[in-house]
């Protein structure tokens, strides 16, 4: 299911190879494949008190969102999906390591911002617990929720939009690729959608006209190529990532954590700079997560049921373009020092909470042992990894590339997230941030399409 739900079967990266990015290609888009996280980009008790303000770095650079507004429509889609913290049994072997090994380290830490730091269960889209509803934790959320518990856009949304019940039920194209956007020259100068070209699986291709407009939601990557493609040059600027990189740890044989049958992801610590996310996967899909070559990786994997691992997630703000249709970023000596940090964090935590070998995600597999000092395990993450082919990344978040600004020239949609010197076409995905914000990108990116188009009149 991998293969089929995910772009290029989950191998999507960027030009040169260095990040992979992961991107739905289902109906329903991301919100099938991922883990059904919703954070909000500025929460009291759920993000750090002293991260960046992101409502003041969009309103720096030309996006004024409200901060009220959007809270409005945070609230509205989590009250749609549902939206509440999940309960600890379904994250109870992995989830309560990261809390137990963070505590344990701030304990011994004099920075302020780990004295800081948020530790919390994440709140997700499970929908109510109910004996039909509730999560059951088996652990395949990136291959689409098998038992439909999940409320992602099939379940939710693209359900009530295609519903016989309303008076113009909405229709679903599947495997449809939309190729362009066709113009016709207002009386204003400014451009009205007129049709979609889309291609067909069978390589057939046909032109829908537009009864009032286009939405375009196809993700920053996507929408970026789309509008590109249709005339609007300045569109694939400025992508930002969050980008993620695992640590793996072993456990002592008296642990038992059998990880498998819980939640992916279950806890996560902000420490205001970066995030750490409680993270495991089932046999297969970790046997990819775990470093390590031909021997060193059987070992490993022998070892499953003893295993805990978490993500480390930091920022890649704007740094990336798309060029020909394919991604190019490249994070730059700012960036890997943040990861070299990060990544030596995580390692002490593990240490801390009882782990016995660290297995940080590095090309050549390398393994730390507990007998390590916080010094040498610093000095091993500084020598280890110089550049970005050292280490393995990815990122589930690209946003940006048709930011919003007031000023057209700056930026590709304005306040209501329509394109600008046109009529009738929005943007409602990822793609209109305006800079990286830190933390899971879900219900934000639901959020902002919320607060441009439900209930608004943009049509006529």
């Amino acid at each position: 299911m991998t293969a089929r739900m995910f772009k290029d079967g989950g191998l999507q990266t960027t030009f040169d190879r260095d990040i992979i990015v992961f991107q739905g290609r289902v109906v329903g888009g991301s919100t099938v494949i991922n883990n059904g996280i919703c954070l909000r980009m500025k929460q009291e008790g759920l993000v750090h008190p002293d991260a960046e303000d992101v409502y003041d770095t969009w309103s720096r650079l030309g996006a004024p969102i409200s901060e009220a507004s959007l809270a409005t429509s945070y609230q509205a889609i989590e009250q749609a999906l549902n939206v509440a913290e999940i309960d600890p049994i379904t994250g109870r072997n992995n989830g309560p390591h990261l809390l137990n090994g963070w505590e344990k380290y701030a304990a011994q830490s004099t920075d302020p911002k780990d004295q800081k730091a948020i530790t919390a269960w994440f709140k997700k889209n499970y929908g109510p617990a109910t004996a039909d509803s509730e999560c059951v934790y088996c652990g395949y959320c990136n291959t689409g929720c098998p038992y439909g518990r999940k409320k992602a856009m099939p379940e939710s949304y693209l359900t009530h939009a295609t519903s016989d019940a309303r008076d113009k039920p909405a229709r679903i194209l599947d495997q449809a690729e939309a190729t362009e956007i066709l113009w016709a020259e207002g009386a204003n100068g400014k451009r009205i959608a007129k049709a979609v070209e889309i291609m067909l699986p069978d390589g057939r291709k046909r032109t829908i006209r537009t009864r009032k407009g286009v939405v375009v939601a196809a993700g920053a990557l996507a929408s970026s190529n789309l509008l590109n493609a249709s005339g609007i040059l300045q569109s694939g600027t400025n992508i930002s990532l969050n980008i993620a990189c695992p640590v793996v740890a072993l456990m002592p044989e008296t642990t038992k954590v059998n990880a498998w049958n819980e939640d992916q992801m279950a806890t996560y610590i902000d420490r205001g700079d970066f995030l750490i996310e409680s993270h495991f996967q089932p046999p297969m899909s970790m046997a990819m997560l775990v470093p390590g070559w031909f021997e060193d990786h059987f070992e490993r994997m022998q070892n499953y049921n003893h295993l805990v691992s978490a993500g480390v997630l930091f920022p890649a703000d704007r740094l990336g373009y798309m060029d020909n249709g394919k991604l190019k970023l490249k994070i730059g000596e700012d960036e890997l020092s943040l990861l070299r940090r990060a990544l030596a964090t995580m390692t002490k935590v593990h240490f801390l909470n009882g782990a016995l070998e660290v297995y940080p995600a590095l090309l050549l597999g390398q393994t730390l042992k507990n007998e390590m000092t916080d010094a040498q395990i610093d000095a091993f993450y500084e020598s280890a990894i110089v550049e970005p082919d050292d280490v393995v990344l990815s990122s589930s978040h690209p946003h940006g590339g048709n930011a919003i600004n007031e000023d057209p020239n700056k930026g590709v949609v304005d306040l209501n997230q329509r394109v600008h010197n046109t009529t009738n076409c929005y943007v409602a995905d990822a793609s209109v941030m305006p800079s990286c914000i830190r933390v899971n990108a879900q219900l934000t990116t639901m959020a902002m399409a919320h607060r441009a188009m439900a209930g608004k009149r943009r049509f006529g």
